[in-house]
């Protein structure tokens, strides 16, 4: 185990709107001082709606070889040997212990499809779509979507519903156990979890390798209250046209800067204190 006298910062940060920019996923400005926490020892911890696929794309530009958080908190991927001790996991595979709390990517998929039939609303997911179609939607590269279709556990909606319909939506999938979530720009449908149940089971293992620590988290939408509740300190990054999400977190700091801009403030903010 690794002892320390003071406590280590570790972040938790979410992506899409916050690390990268929002419609570009540049991260040309924040990938100096991502580097920056990587070499004093600072864990960044991935937390985000994006494929395990997608995210190993960041990890290896930016060197980072953290624990990360796929498809809002669905699951955590950890190399094999990041820790020095054993803890329970649900799977070992390609080189990761990986903590599982939702469920495959078919069933949820099978229920969508339920769903549809019983309210008569009709709707599109990625799974729906070709490569070339996610592309147009999201403004991806071709490759970069075909890895944002790789998807395990949860599936990302990209009709923009009529408010009834939306309501009804929401009813069937509750009814059903699922959870409806907001992201940035599209929905996403899964099984009753989410980037806070993820968080803290990392935390935990965290704090059990370095003892005292304390938790940053970086976001900047409503989907991200569930990890942003559960860090030490939260910090929330402004949204185009320079405005915070409206959020029912009182605690939550809010930073100056649009995505990338805002993410950047924050890391030097940390790096003066590590």
């Amino acid at each position: 185990m690794v002892a320390s006298i003071m406590s280590k910062y570790i972040v938790f940060t979410d992506l899409d709107g916050t690390l990268l920019d929002r419609n570009t996923y540049a991260f040309d400005k924040t990938l100096p001082y991502l580097e920056g926490l990587k070499n004093r020892g600072v864990p960044v911890v991935f937390c985000s709606a994006k494929t395990r696929a997608e995210q190993e794309i960041y990890r290896k530009i930016s060197g980072i070889r953290d624990p990360f958080i796929v498809e809002n908190g669905n699951a955590v991927f950890i190399e094999d040997n990041y820790f020095d001790f054993r803890y329970p996991h649900d799977q070992e595979r390609e080189g990761y212990w990986v903590l599982e709390y939702g469920v495959s990517y078919q069933l949820i998929r099978e229920a969508l499809q339920g769903v549809r039939s019983a309210i008569g609303v009709d709707f599109v997911g990625y799974g729906d779509l070709s490569t070339v179609e996610v592309a147009s939607a999201t403004g991806l590269e071709i490759k970069e979507a075909e890895l944002a279709k790789r998807r395990e556990y949860e599936e990302t909606i990209t009709t923009q519903f009529e408010a009834l319909d939306l309501e009804k939506l929401q009813q069937a999938l509750h009814s059903r156990g699922l959870r409806f979530t907001r992201g940035g720009r599209f929905f996403s449908v899964s099984s009753h979890t989410d980037k806070g149940r993820a968080v803290q089971s990392l935390s935990m293992l965290f704090r059990r390798a370095y003892g005292s620590i304390i938790t940053i988290g970086i976001g900047d939408s409503w989907n991200d209250v569930s990890m942003l509740s559960l860090v030490d300190i939260a910090f929330l990054v402004q949204q185009p046209g320079e405005t915070w999400e409206e959020i029912d977190l009182d605690r939550v700091i809010k930073v100056d800067g649009v995505g990338p801009l805002g993410w950047v403030n924050i890391a030097k903010h940390l790096l003066e204190r590590v």
